[in-house]
């Protein structure tokens, strides 16, 4: 999976970007709405990546990375994920720019699927 826009390139995680998310997972600035501002640890940062390989495979989304597309390497991440509770997904987005740290709380969207009742009517 690979989105495009004129600037930025979203994609799916590998376990190759251990290092560029490192230095953004271990940035207070970028932590400070994400696991209570506590930074996180190697192990952490790997089970990250991990479930986010897994969550595109199982569900056809997750966290994406953010990439400048003139430029190689991480920048960020956004996109959407499930979330404690059950039921509810994360609108989640951090990132890192040369200029200095832009980061948004996460949102949360509570899922409520009604299926509309359908009658069907024969043309006879």
């Amino acid at each position: 999976m690979e989105l495009l826009s004129p600037r930025l390139r979203l994609r799916e995680w590998s376990l190759a970007d251990f290092q560029d998310f490192s230095r953004l997972a271990k940035n207070p600035n970028v932590m400070r709405y994400i696991n209570n501002g506590k930074l996180w640890d190697d192990h952490r940062i790997r089970k990250f990546i991990e479930r986010q390989q897994r969550l595109q495979k199982q569900m056809g989304h997750c966290l994406w990375v953010i990439e400048l597309q003139q430029k190689e390497g991480l920048i960020g991440f956004c996109g959407i994920a499930p979330f404690e509770p059950p039921g509810f997904l994360e609108i989640g987005c951090g990132s890192m720019n040369p200029v200095g740290v832009k980061v948004m709380p996460p949102r949360q969207l509570k899922l409520s699927w009604t299926m509309p009742s359908t009658c069907l009517a024969s043309p006879n």
